[in-house]
């Protein structure tokens, strides 16, 4: 590490657990994938795809129970980025990229699975 400080690198990448995480992709049945982690998952961008059965699909972020430590940052749809306010809709094959930290990417794969509506639409 004093190595690359003494380079002007402040920050670095570990291969290792970026390989580490699209292989837990792959079997993560949730459509969760982390992108990026930063200051050792202090920081995680996650992208999570809406399918037909996903809980989320056809609701309102505002009517969402989202963690505390957890933001909307865009949502990818027909090949555009969306910035989302609380009046947007989720919709199928929405590609939602949102910013949270270890617990808060273990409450929305526990909400993903459960429910998690503030607001639910039945």
């Amino acid at each position: 590490m004093a190595m690359f400080k003494a380079l002007g690198v402040d920050k670095t990448v570990c291969s290792t657990a970026v390989i580490a995480n699209l292989i837990e992709y792959e079997f993560d049945k949730d459509n969760f994938k982390v992108i990026q982690t930063f200051e050792r998952g202090a920081m995680i961008l996650v992208e999570i795809k809406i399918d037909k059965g996903t809980v989320w699909n056809d609701n309102f972020i505002k009517d969402i129970e989202l963690p505390k430590e957890c933001v909307v940052t865009s949502i990818l749809r027909d090949d555009k980025a969306i910035y989302p306010r609380g009046n947007t809709r989720i919709v199928e094959n929405d590609n939602i990229l949102m910013l949270t930290n270890n617990e808060g990417l273990l409450e929305l794969k526990k909400q993903i699975r459960n429910g998690g509506y503030r607001n639910a639409k039945n």
